[in-house]
């Protein structure tokens, strides 16, 4: 039985991306590997295969769950793995200091 399955239609949103060639290749056969002849068939592939990844990476899901993270276009900031400690920087200058 295939891993993917080509899912129903539902709305589309146009995007363009630039694969391999190698993956585009690969691509086309496992649309012909499923018999699917219908000219939206990569799409649908390619469409399932993101959809599967992305629904396993756990701390995406978690990051994504934020609706600060949704709310707009562009998106949140990613959390770092490992955050710098060191204290916060004033922009003022010392008091003894001189201004030239």
């Amino acid at each position: 039985m295939p891993i993917i399955e080509i899912p129903p239609q539902g709305k589309d949103v146009s995007m363009t991306i630039h694969l391999p060639e190698e993956t585009a290749t690969d691509v086309k056969l496992y649309a012909r590997f499923l018999k699917a002849t219908h000219p939206s068939a990569p799409s649908a592939i390619i469409t399932e295969c993101v959809r599967r990844t992305l629904k396993q990476d756990a701390e995406f899901q978690t990051w994504k769950s934020d609706p600060a993270n949704t709310k707009t276009n562009r998106g949140g900031v990613r959390p770092r793995k490992t955050a710098p400690s060191s204290p916060p920087q004033s922009n003022k200058p010392d008091s003894g200091a001189k201004t030239v």
